[in-house]
């Protein structure tokens, strides 16, 4: 008989209300095996990932490098090759991103202007409640 309230005082709250709804329509979009695959195999993402983190490890060596030169000439040249290498990795995976979304959003297109070209009529659902018979 004493259970304890969720909630106490004036917070207004209230039980949630659950209610059902009917979709109106869906799409379907025909898709070849190849494009799957091309959407499947995409590495846009990954690429753009390393081409940051490869941005900013670059960035913190170069300010680590200004920080503190290295006393010794020879270690000082690897050092500044190894941030020139980090910017050009981080150039390059960002081209391949750039790349792989392209390729990407031209098979989206693709898909998206044969459906266009397809549009049949789509059935109006009945009025009513689920369950209720017509």
């Amino acid at each position: 008989m004493n259970e304890p309230i969720a909630v106490n005082g004036s917070t207004g709250y209230k039980l949630p209300k659950f209610e059902r709804a009917v979709i109106s329509h869906y799409q379907i979009y025909e898709v070849k095996d190849w494009e799957l695959e091309m959407l499947k195999d995409n590495n846009g993402g990954i690429c753009f990932n390393v081409a940051i983190s490869a941005f900013f490890c670059a960035l913190g060596m170069l300010a680590s490098l200004l920080a503190s030169p290295p006393q010794d000439p020879v270690i000082g040249a690897y050092l500044k090759s190894v941030v020139i290498f980090a910017f050009v990795a981080a150039v390059v995976a960002f081209g391949l991103s750039r790349r792989e979304k392209r390729k990407a959003n031209t098979v989206y297109r693709n898909i998206l202007q044969r459906a266009e070209d397809q549009i049949q009529p789509i059935c109006t659902p009945k009025t009513g409640t689920i369950g209720e018979e017509q």
